[in-house]
């Protein structure tokens, strides 16, 4: 297994010193850990530039959006590096709509939209759902 962490912004030899206690303790169980460079993820490819290859690995660092998580996870398949959780899992448990389902009876009433338009903006109502603007919807 590979543990991939965010490389240090002012010193990218060096772990991130929010991740670097992980990175110890994985080092310490004989897991290989590896630098991302966080700031380049404009760039994937730049960002895992120094990631070896593994059939097995973990990002554990600062959150990215799923379009991020995504290129990133193409990056690193292109150096043969397949990461634990696929970009579709990333998103499902990273963006609200993906998760809310499961926690709604431990979610305050929520609503979402998919853009600007809010006019397809939904609204948690209990056990069901209701549009805003005036259009009721189940629940």
């Amino acid at each position: 297994m590979l543990l991939l962490v965010p490389c240090d912004p002012l010193n990218p030899r060096r772990v991130d010193p929010h991740f670097k206690p992980q990175a110890d303790a994985a080092r310490s169980a004989g897991v290989e850990v590896a630098r991302i460079d966080h700031d380049a993820l404009d760039r994937p490819a730049d960002a895992v530039a120094g990631v070896p290859a593994s059939e097995d690995a973990v990002y554990r660092g600062w959150m990215m959006t799923a379009a991020q998580y995504s290129d990133f996870a193409a990056a690193l398949a292109g150096r043969g590096v397949r990461l634990r959780t696929s970009p579709a899992s990333y998103q499902t448990a990273h963006e609200f709509p993906g998760w809310y389902d499961v926690l709604r009876p431990l979610t305050p009433e929520s609503a979402w939209t998919s853009g600007a338009d809010l006019s397809g903006l939904e609204v948690s109502r209990g056990g069901g759902r209701a549009t805003v603007g005036g259009r009721a919807g189940a629940g």
